[in-house]
């Protein structure tokens, strides 16, 4: 055999655990059955044995009482835990002094008390981070592209309406090019009717007409300023349509439409998504890339899988936590100043009043 003829060894799947169970660990253990030479779960930690055994048979993964009996008898790249938040701080630091990276729920707390206290644990440590997905989502790392190309010029604004409190900070913050500096935060509330959309077990069997809550926040740090929009059921509901807009010094984008300048003409070309299996397309399903004037702004990392564009963007967060030459992903002080955003466009709400952002622990970490 010549030299040099040798295939190269493919890298062994990723393996990863599970701390808890429910609809959003099912995304984990869809990706994993998707992407098996990406991905292997190792098992689930579930606090009964009747949930345990209903996750081992649906899913064939094993099922443990605790944390420790899971990391002690699997090699495991990473732990994704996902309880609620008032319970994950403790997991998350036994995790840390065990030396194993953590692919933390969002929130990771629900007060900023809990915040600053699960910061002081571990807030320091480079093996947390938090899965927030929407900053992976394709058309936002796309979007992220433009702006990072210097497309749209210097970024004075952003808008947002497509998901709610920290999942929409976040993603406000990242186009925005807001770290942690003090931001002014203005809020309203109000009660608005909408007929009833899909939840998590699908549509209902009579849709009435309910009312749901509508808050509008505008966020100003320095220059820059960031309007959240977000009524209550609109993640699943498809009478909210979901809108985004970024406004530059030298362009803007409105949904998928890009407007520019560039040798003193004004240009226009739109996002397109090339979509896989529409049609006679016999290439898999799924989404294959999003280009912008002949450039691709997104290629979809796992081609074939099948995988809706939310669970790219986990996978995503699973990649990023699983490898460690990975570039560093969604920290723990950007999910904390998410949060305490969120907590502050609650409570301008409530009182009806302009609040100020403060300086926090996690501060310092931001860029």
């Amino acid at each position: 055999m010549q030299a040099g003829s040798l295939s190269r060894v493919p890298p062994a799947p990723r393996r990863f655990g599970l701390v808890g169970h429910g609809w959003r660990t099912d995304f984990y253990l869809r990706i994993a059955a998707a992407l098996p030479d990406r991905f292997t779960c190792v098992g689930i930690v579930t606090r009964t044995a009747e949930a345990g055994r209903r996750v081992e048979e649906r899913w064939g993964v094993p099922s443990f009482r605790a944390v420790a009996d899971l990391v002690n008898g699997s090699q495991v790249d990473a732990m994704v835990v996902s309880v609620p938040p008032i319970a994950a701080a403790p997991i998350i630091a036994d995790l840390v002094r065990l030396r194993i990276p953590v692919l933390t729920e969002t929130p990771p707390a629900p007060t900023l008390d809990g915040l600053a206290d699960l910061w002081k644990a571990v807030g320091d440590s480079p093996l947390v981070m938090v899965a927030e997905q929407h900053p992976y989502l394709p058309v936002f790392v796309a979007l992220q592209r433009l702006i990072d190309q210097g497309v749209l010029g210097e970024v004075s604004s952003a808008s947002i309406s497509w998901t709610h409190e920290y999942h929409a900070a976040a993603l406000l913050r990242r186009l925005a090019g807001v770290g942690g500096e003090g931001s002014s935060v203005t809020a309203i509330r109000a009660s608005v009717p909408l007929v009833d959309g899909p939840d998590r077990s699908g549509w209902p069997e009579l849709p009435a007409v309910s009312q749901r809550e509508h808050v509008t926040a505008v966020l100003r740090t320095g220059d820059r300023s960031a309007l959240y929009d977000f009524t209550e059921t609109q993640w699943f509901n498809p009478l909210r349509r979901r809108q985004v807009s970024v406004r530059g010094s030298h362009g803007e984008v409105v949904g998928s439409d890009v407007t520019w300048t560039a040798g003193g003409e004004i240009m226009s070309a739109p996002i397109v998504r090339r979509q896989l299996g529409l049609d006679g397309n016999l290439e898999g399903t799924g989404l294959d890339r999003l280009t912008w004037c002949s450039q691709t702004l997104y290629r979809n990392p796992f081609p074939g899988s099948g995988l809706s564009d939310e669970e790219i963007a986990i996978a995503t967060c699973l990649v990023n936590i699983t490898n460690p030459d990975h570039p560093a992903g969604y920290s723990l002080a950007d999910a904390c100043e998410d949060r305490y955003l969120s907590l502050l466009v609650a409570e301008s709400a409530d009182r009806e009043t302009q609040l100020i952002s403060r300086a926090q622990p996690w501060s310092a970490a931001l860029v």
